[in-house]
């Protein structure tokens, strides 16, 4: 039984003597191996795997290798597509061509469009606003009307608003010459006051007379409709002085708060002045060129003008003189 053990015993130690062994162990044959491989292989070089990632990429993009890190290589192409001195529309028309068959341009060159320069053409009419700004009043009654009383005294010397509006026509209208223009106009007056005893009344249980003022309110109100021609020169492009001449009827009617009737008529006066306007399209010419295409006015102008006013006819005498200002509107 023990033969066979001893048999067993032989046999292993002579395969032994036949596989030469190293002392080394595995670890240190696998390091050899590695090493002996060339430096192509997968682990085999020395730059390491983030080297080698970087070479792959540049290799597939056709490029060669570059030192250079991602923000460096994205500056450099940048600066390589850094824009020209023309600028970029000058760039964009080069690309697009300005003679482009069937493009606007080219049919505008070539005559195929029927594009004109929008002229405002010559006005011929205007319309136009004004306000009092300093209007001294003279109205009274007539010679036969047997008062001695005047506006001032029942309605006072204070400043109310005189609102007119008008229109005109121009039948001659020249740049150089000036214009001459038929126009209507109207407005409205409205005053109150209390009335005025004409003679005073003696109060013998005091030293002094009774008030000549009345409790009784008073309110005066006209409607000056009028027709004027009027000549304005152009001889300075932006200030532009006239003269104007026109008649006036001026409805009336004065009524009051005791219930009693009102006092109706109706007077008539001449009308005078001058004055000057002041162009105003230089000061925004964009605005301007706006307003005519939304509404259609040429020229707006600020007038400033001195009228006077007297008295034909009626039981009124409307004497006036004062400063108006306000503004006009060419179309």
């Amino acid at each position: 039984m023990k033969w066979w053990v001893g048999l067993f015993c032989i046999l292993a130690l002579s395969a032994q003597a036949q596989t030469p062994e190293s002392s080394e162990g595995y670890t240190a044959r696998e390091k050899q191996r590695l090493q002996s491989q060339p430096a192509s292989e997968e682990g085999g070089s020395s730059e390491g795997y983030s080297r080698r990632m970087k070479e792959s990429l540049q290799s597939k993009e056709n490029q060669p290798p570059s030192t250079e890190g991602y923000t460096q290589g994205i500056k450099s192409k940048l600066e390589a597509e850094k824009e020209s001195p023309e600028g970029y529309s000058q760039r964009l028309k080069e690309k697009l061509g300005a003679d482009v068959p069937g493009s606007t341009i080219a049919n505008v060159k070539a005559g195929k469009v029927d594009l004109e320069p929008l002229n405002r053409g010559t006005p011929y009419r205007s319309f136009g606003f004004r306000l009092g700004a300093a209007v001294s009043n003279r109205i009274q009654a007539s010679g036969d009307s047997g008062t001695r009383l005047g506006f001032k005294d029942m309605y006072g010397t204070k400043w109310f608003p005189d609102f007119r509006v008008n229109v005109e026509w121009y039948p001659f209208n020249s740049e150089y010459l000036g214009n001459l223009a038929f126009g209507l106009g109207a407005g409205l007056v409205i005053v109150k006051g209390f009335g005025q005893f004409e003679y005073a009344v003696s109060n013998n249980s005091r030293t002094s007379d009774f008030s000549q003022t009345s409790e009784t309110e008073f309110r005066f109100a006209y409607i000056p409709i009028e027709a004027i021609a009027k000549y304005r020169f152009n001889l300075f492009r932006v200030l532009r002085p006239f003269a104007l001449l026109g008649a006036m009827v001026i409805p009336f009617e004065e009524s009051r708060s005791d219930g009693k009737d009102s006092q109706v008529g109706y007077s008539t006066a001449i009308v005078y002045g001058a004055g000057l306007s002041l162009w105003l399209d230089w000061i925004s010419s964009r605005d301007s060129f706006n307003l005519y295409r939304s509404s259609g006015v040429k020229s707006y102008y600020l007038n400033v003008e001195y009228r006077l006013q007297a008295a034909l006819s009626g039981p009124l005498n409307f004497d006036q003189s004062g400063l108006y200002a306000g503004f006009s509107f060419d179309m």
